[in-house]
């Protein structure tokens, strides 16, 4: 497998010839790995938080949602918000009920510290590493630190309106995304 940095940590300088603008399927399916990753994590998190009372499905690859299920008996404290989010009940049409866990800070921040290490550290998360995909600057340059932490901001804000600002890739000759544009970032396919 083509490792895209050095093991020591410096960053790649990615020679402009060799890379295109990634197409938003590519950049969807990265981000579906990397919530399959964090949604691992951020389960075990909450099975841990609640001492074994509450276990979690991860349901969404762009934002920290999931169904929890609870042991008979345990109902979720209001303190929980900070580390499992709201809880609404969905009764399931066999008597079964199960609870919707979303948003939760402590998730959220967590998928903040996630992609905002990755990205500034790399340029890359693990599932843009799969799938060939880099992070860099509008001037072709590795992301700086900032940029990279204002990517998660960015990128809800890109979320809020139904994901409008993800489709708005579309819509641009340059394929950017709401975020993109916001942070003066590009992400770039270098198979």
């Amino acid at each position: 497998m083509y490792w895209p940095f050095p093991l020591y940590g410096s960053r790649r300088r990615w020679p402009q010839a060799e890379l295109r603008p990634a197409s938003l399927q590519e950049r969807f399916i990265a981000q579906l790995i990397d919530g399959l990753l964090l949604g691992v994590v951020c389960g075990l998190l909450v099975f841990l938080l609640s001492r074994g009372r509450l276990w979690s499905v991860w349901i969404s690859p762009m934002i920290p949602q999931y169904l929890l299920e609870a042991l008979p008996g345990h109902l979720p404290q209001p303190s929980a918000f900070w580390w499992g989010g709201f809880y609404y009940p969905l009764y399931l049409p066999y008597g079964k009920l199960i609870r919707i866990a979303y948003p939760a800070p402590l998730l959220y921040l967590l998928y903040w510290c996630y992609y905002g290490y990755f990205t500034a550290r790399f340029g890359q998360t693990p599932g843009k590493i799969v799938k060939g995909l880099v992070v860099l600057s509008a001037r072709g340059e590795p992301v700086s630190r900032r940029q990279a932490i204002l990517r998660g901001p960015a990128y809800l804000i890109s979320l809020l309106p139904l994901g409008m600002g993800i489709f708005w890739a579309l819509l641009k000759r340059d394929g950017l995304t709401f975020h993109d544009a916001l942070t003066g970032t590009r992400v770039f396919c270098y198979r």
